[in-house]
């Protein structure tokens, strides 16, 4: 253990050095490493300088109180845990993982914010909101701390700032994007998306509504840079998802008639579901489902489903729209319809290319219900949006009543 510990205290002493890191601030970086490796070297620093506070730290650097938290020790993935206890993998991980926090709903006002330090080089890192304070996340650190005691204490300069709606349009961009770096995306990530969207604006897919009422609204897509590692734990929304993209081999898929059904194992009953795209007749829209373009637009897809079935096949039908689990810690907002016929529900979920008995969905995406939308409804909303500005899918479908109540309140205001 001794000559270890001498062999890593060695190690990253010489990569303090090469960033010009204050002994102090090292202290710092090094607590927030991983644990082992804290035990096998505290004993040759003396007075760290770095006690325990509320939920998290105080580190005093001359003279002054620092206070920061430790990302690992938060409620966050268990992938995230080991990425962030281990080094190397977390130096792999960190601009894929701040990518993700920076286009999740799950903090407020997040911008991903590219900087250079003279002592922690080169980095990304997130900026939100709380308790109206701003705040940073600093995923290759392993930190949580206030956003003017971050950039004081690592005298930190802003290359760039990457807000919502420009990670979004990143995101939408993607394809377009293949042969160019991250590294200008993050260095002139506006700049190119105005390039690429111009050039591509002929693009009828890129105009669908629904994409710039996201550009607008950033937040109306929560599911972007999602990755597998996202739905930890879910394993069987992870396997049904993937056969309905691309019909990849899984044993515990199989077909039964008409109808496929997912069994965990040889005690568990059979969760039976089918391909929405097996019931549609267009070939493009076939197409989509059965690949990525079919994920980001849940909003818009459940309305044109609901609005292109018959209302004499069924005794209820509405667009539901909540959040659906994504892991055990982190919900996204969705769409999904849900159509009743002689007592019983089945859910029509777009993005999933999905037909599936509602107590079987809910069971699996453990949903909180936001609110429910009929087509009359719809029909009524989109009446008014005729005379004023398109209201933005997602808002449209979450506040659908209150929305209509105010404008039959208002009637008066859009006679001729």
């Amino acid at each position: 253990m001794a000559q270890n510990a001498d062999y890593l205290l060695s190690q990253l002493e010489n990569e303090r050095n090469k960033k010009k890191m204050p002994k102090e601030v090292f202290k710092l970086v090094l607590f927030t490493r991983e644990n082992k490796i804290i035990k096998a070297i505290d004993t040759k620093i003396p007075s760290f300088k770095i006690h325990k506070q509320d939920d998290g730290y105080i580190f005093n650097y001359n003279n002054k109180d620092y206070y920061f938290e430790i990302l690992s020790e938060k409620k966050v993935l268990l992938t995230d845990k080991k990425n962030l206890r281990n080094y190397k993998k977390r130096i792999e991980k960190f601009l894929e993982r701040s990518l993700r926090i920076a286009g999740s709903n799950e903090l407020l006002g997040q911008k991903l914010l590219f900087i250079s330090s003279d002592i922690l080089g080169v980095n990304c890192i997130v900026e939100y909101t709380k308790d109206g304070v701003s705040r940073v996340v600093d995923y290759s650190n392993n930190l949580i701390m206030k956003k003017e005691d971050y950039f004081s204490l690592f005298d930190v300069e802003v290359i760039n700032t990457l807000d919502k709606e420009v990670l979004y349009r990143y995101y939408e961009n993607m394809d377009y994007l293949d042969d160019i770096s991250l590294m200008y995306i993050l260095l002139a990530g506006e700049e190119i998306m105005d390039t690429v969207e111009k050039k591509f604006r002929n693009d009828n897919e890129y105009l669908r509504p629904n994409k710039e009422n996201d550009k607008i609204l950033g937040a109306d897509n929560d599911g972007i840079f999602l990755t597998e590692e996202d739905f930890e734990e879910n394993v069987m929304d992870i396997e049904i998802d993937s056969f309905t993209l691309n019909n990849k081999e899984n044993h515990h898929i199989k077909k039964d008639n008409d109808e496929y059904y997912y069994k965990k194992n040889l005690l568990a009953r059979k969760v039976y579901f089918n391909l929405f795209s097996s019931v549609v007749e267009v070939p493009e829209i076939r197409e989509e489902l059965h690949s990525e373009e079919r994920y980001g637009h849940c909003h818009f897809n459940s309305k044109a489903i609901l609005n292109s079935i018959s209302k004499d096949s069924y005794d209820e039908a509405y667009v539901v729209s909540g959040k659906v689990r994504l892991n055990k810690y982190q919900y996204v907002y969705h769409s999904w319809v849900e159509i009743s016929v002689n007592n019983k529900t089945i859910v029509i979920d777009y993005n999933r290319n999905l037909i599936m008995g509602k107590k079987d969905y809910y069971n699996m995406k453990k949903p909180v219900i936001i609110n429910k939308t009929d087509m009359d409804t719809i029909n009524k909303l989109e009446e008014y949006e005729r005379a004023l500005l398109p209201l933005p899918c997602n808002l449209e479908l979450y506040f659908s009543k209150e929305i209509l109540k105010d404008l039959e309140k208002n009637k008066c205001l859009f006679k001729k």
